[in-house]
């Protein structure tokens, strides 16, 4: 967590740095509770605390493990700015490995539109392509339960970026 990140938590909290660290590392659903949503929206926070509040809100509802919530807001804090920021998306991948699994995961989930175009006007793998490489990807660094909630996530993702981000 940055500095800005933890006095943002601290303030819309009103708990002390090392009760919320504490708190943090227990039950982070405690802290997203604390916030209002005006909170949420208008926070100077970094993209990495932002994504995870986000992914911790929204699944709160699910089943999903919380270390799996963890490890997915990391690889949207990881590849999404990338994806986001070049004029065309990277897409194919020298090795299929935990990090391509993250990186598909993030394509497909956010997206979509580019792997649908790339598609229809340039004859490339569609969305069910690179979703597979997503999962194949996650069993091989064995993260089978990742890779069993990957059509999940991917569905998650999009509603993220498309109705709470924008």
């Amino acid at each position: 967590m940055k500095p800005g990140d933890l006095q943002f938590l601290c303030k819309s909290t009103s708990l002390s740095e090392g009760k919320l660290l504490s708190l943090v590392e227990e039950d982070f659903i405690n802290v997203i509770d604390a916030l209002t949503d005006a909170d949420f929206k208008t926070a100077p926070i970094s993209l990495e605390l932002f994504t995870r509040l986000t992914i911790f809100k929204e699944t709160k509802e699910c089943d999903f493990p919380l270390s799996e919530k963890a490890y997915v807001s990391d690889c949207v804090s990881i590849h999404y700015p990338r994806l986001f920021k070049t004029s065309h998306y990277l897409i194919d991948k020298k090795e299929l490995d935990e990090s391509a699994g993250q990186h598909y995961l993030v394509l497909t989930g956010m997206f979509p539109e580019f792997i649908m175009y790339k598609s229809s006007k340039k004859g490339a793998p569609g969305l069910t392509f690179y979703t597979g490489l997503a999962k194949q990807a996650f069993k091989f660094a064995d993260r089978s339960e990742l890779a069993d909630h990957v059509n999940d996530w991917i569905d998650l993702l999009y509603y993220i970026k498309n109705y709470c981000w924008y």
